[in-house]
């Protein structure tokens, strides 16, 4: 295994997953995913106050009404998005997890996420063994495109790191009626998800259970509220949503 690491970044040299500037080539832990300055910049964006309820945005209580009418019992976040600051810290994570699949750096973001959850999973009297881990998945094209999932990275990595249990409890019809949101206004976008995403079918055994949505980043709240309504249809008893990011404009 050391020796495939070692060839592994002698191949493709590590970078910064923000300023995608080289990093030290024996760099370990956070060290190997963020720069400095990125890692410093990282650390004060989950710090910095929300507008809305003053508390750091690593512990926002803020949901969209669509998120809430949908039955979702709150979203985790650790930073938040600004579609006006393309080159800014959280867009740069954001935009590069979407095209660069590498393990360090959805290891390191999923490990920051299990470690908000753990925390807030106590208030609900749950531990991590009693909650099902999904995820609101990419649309078909993007993951032609770029060859993976980000959500499903992601929660991969916050179930390994939890101790929680993964399942593939939603997915995407045929990309006839799967356009990228990205490209979408807000009521586009939940007409889409709607058409796109449906129950992921099998016997699931989810009536009664916590299941934590897992998503990069949400704008609109339209994709993770119709995964929201899909999963309390099916009999799950209690949704959370967590992310890496938010939009500020979701919350308008």
């Amino acid at each position: 295994m050391a020796r495939r690491g070692y060839i592994h970044k002698l191949l493709f040299p590590p970078r910064c997953a923000a300023c995608r500037e080289l990093l030290p080539f024996d760099a370990e832990g956070g060290d190997s995913v963020l720069c400095p300055d990125c890692r410093a910049a990282w650390e004060r964006e989950k710090l910095r106050k929300c507008p809305e309820c003053g508390r750091a945005m690593i512990d926002c209580i803020c949901m969209p009404d669509n998120l809430r009418n949908a039955g979702c019992a709150a979203l985790f976040r650790l930073s938040e998005y600004d579609a006006e600051n393309f080159y800014g810290t959280v867009n740069s994570i954001v935009n590069n997890l979407k095209r660069s699949n590498d393990k360090d750096d959805f290891n390191f973001f999923a490990g920051q996420i299990a470690s908000a959850l753990r925390i807030k999973l106590e208030k609900y009297a749950l531990e991590p063994s009693d909650v099902i881990v999904t995820y609101a998945p990419r649309s078909r094209s993007a993951r032609s495109d770029y060859g993976f999932d980000q959500s499903e990275l992601l929660a991969t990595e916050v179930a390994l790191s939890m101790g929680a249990e993964l399942r593939r409890l939603i997915r995407r019809r045929f990309r006839l009626f799967d356009r990228r949101q990205k490209k979408l206004g807000a009521y586009d976008r939940e007409l889409n998800a709607r058409r796109a995403l449906r129950a992921a079918g099998g016997e699931q055994n989810v009536k009664g259970r916590a299941v934590i949505v897992v998503d990069d980043v949400i704008t609109t709240g339209a994709t993770t509220s119709v995964c929201v309504e899909i999963l309390r249809s099916m009999g799950v008893g209690t949704v959370f949503c967590a992310c890496l990011s938010t939009a500020g404009s979701m919350k308008d």
